[in-house]
């Protein structure tokens, strides 16, 4: 009697819902995770951004491939095509306890954010440097800004030049690119934006390309992090800390909590709740030894607050073969951040 054919057992579908780029920077690195627990999991990513406005492919695919994600099992632009069959996750912003459904995961985005990847290299951020910098001898980057912090910074900005003529101004607005270029540019001289193909014309350019904020921090020497001098809800300030970048920002903040609270205390980040304050830290930056400190804290505290893919990786397995999540893999996932930092403040007291 001849043997029956072996079956291979089918791996369920895995989809990613991510509706922010907040969270469409973080998939790279759960990828990576998933990959190594799971060689063959399908993994179907949903790449639009604000509410499907724009797709973010090809920005992906490039963190996918720069952090060495294979890309056979990877299916871009998901929610058009998931066959279903299978497991979706989506994100929170708000550090919520996992929701687990038959066919539907939640989990909070922030831990993922502190989980290191490939920087860019020296020719690479030498190239960008050129071609944003604009042979300037000083960068300031306000990343993420609102149209009300985009004027603010320019008004600040025009006073920092009388002292420091070659310093370059790059505003990246946080939405509605059309609006934020109409709102500002009343404010400002000979204006140089990569909207209108005109760059290295004055102090400032307005950066419209989409999903190169994570990259333009490289070439900075000092980072505004917007929405935190209105409204609070707080642009991700990892990702200029990654580069070691000195970072001055509004004070407010209701998004990334830990971030903003270890990166304050390292002295990477420091606030000014004024324009004022804002011109006097540009005027005044880090000294280079000081900084050299800094820095060395950053790196204890990035050691420290590191896993959650891998953590995350654990459920997402667990789910997608329809077990219960135990009570401790939730309780750790639930009280990632707050037992990560707790850890690394209490070591700074020893």
């Amino acid at each position: 009697m001849e043997d029956s054919p072996k079956i291979e057992k089918r791996v369920p579908n895995l989809q990613f819902r991510t509706s922010y780029l907040g969270a469409i920077k973080q998939l790279p690195v759960l990828c990576r995770a998933i990959q190594r627990v799971n060689p063959k999991q399908e993994v179907y990513l949903d790449c639009a951004d604000f509410g499907g406005r724009f797709c973010l492919v090809d920005t992906l695919q490039k963190d996918m491939e720069r952090i060495g994600v294979p890309l056979d099992s990877i299916h871009f632009n998901s929610h058009s095509y998931y066959p279903g069959g299978g497991l979706s996750v989506r994100f929170t912003v708000e550090n919520d306890p996992i929701f687990f459904s038959e066919n539907y995961l939640s989990l909070t985005i922030d831990p993922l954010k502190f989980e290191r990847r490939k920087l860019l290299s020296a020719a690479e951020i030498k190239d960008l440097r050129e071609k944003y910098g604009g042979g300037s001898d000083n960068v300031v980057l306000g990343g993420s800004l609102t149209q009300s912090e985009g004027v603010m910074l320019i008004d600040a900005a025009k006073k920092v030049i009388k002292q420091k003529p070659r310093t370059k101004f790059l505003l990246v607005p946080r939405s509605s690119m059309e609006d934020f270029v109409r709102k500002v540019t009343p404010s400002i001289p000979r204006l140089a934006s990569s909207l209108w193909k005109r760059r290295n014309e004055s102090n400032f350019s307005i950066v419209t390309e989409l999903g190169i904020l994570d990259s333009l921090y490289s070439i900075c020497d000092t980072a505004i992090i917007g929405s935190t001098f209105e409204y609070g809800t707080g642009q991700n300030p990892l990702e200029p800390a990654f580069y070691g970048k000195p970072m001055l920002f509004g004070g407010q903040f209701r998004n990334n909590e830990y971030a903003y609270r270890g990166l304050e205390k390292t002295g990477l980040l420091k606030a000014a709740n004024s324009k004022d304050e804002l011109v006097e830290a540009l005027k005044n930056p880090m000294s280079p030894k000081e900084l050299k400190a800094v820095r060395s804290r950053v790196t204890t505290f990035f050691d420290s607050m590191q896993g959650a893919a891998d953590l995350y990786a654990k459920v997402i397995d667990t789910a997608l073969r329809g077990e219960p999540i135990p009570k401790n893999l939730e309780r750790r996932v639930t009280n990632f951040l707050e037992n990560k930092y707790s850890a690394w403040e209490q070591s700074l007291g020893e």
